[in-house]
C-alpha cells in the first residue's frame, strides 16, 4: 500500500507539471492540445485505478482482522 501511495503522489505531481507546462505554452495548436489531453486523460485514469486498488487493499486488510 505504501508503494502505491507513493506512486499515486508521483502521478499527481506529473499531472500538475503537465498542466503547468500546458498553461505556459498557450495558445496551443490543435495537435499539441490533443497530445496534452491524451496525457492528462491517461494519467487521471491511472491515478483513479491506483486509488481504487489502495482502497480495495485497505478493505481486504480490515476483513482479515
Amino acid at each position: 500500500i505504501s508503494f502505491l501511495k507513493e506512486y499515486a503522489d508521483e502521478l499527481r505531481e506529473r499531472l500538475n507539471m503537465m498542466e503547468e507546462t500546458r498553461k505556459q505554452q498557450l495558445p496551443l495548436p490543435f495537435g499539441a492540445r490533443i497530445i496534452f489531453e491524451h496525457g492528462k486523460t491517461m494519467g487521471e485514469a491511472e491515478l483513479k485505478w491506483v486509488t481504487s486498488v489502495i482502497n480495495q487493499l485497505k478493505e481486504s486488510e480490515r476483513n482479515i482482522i
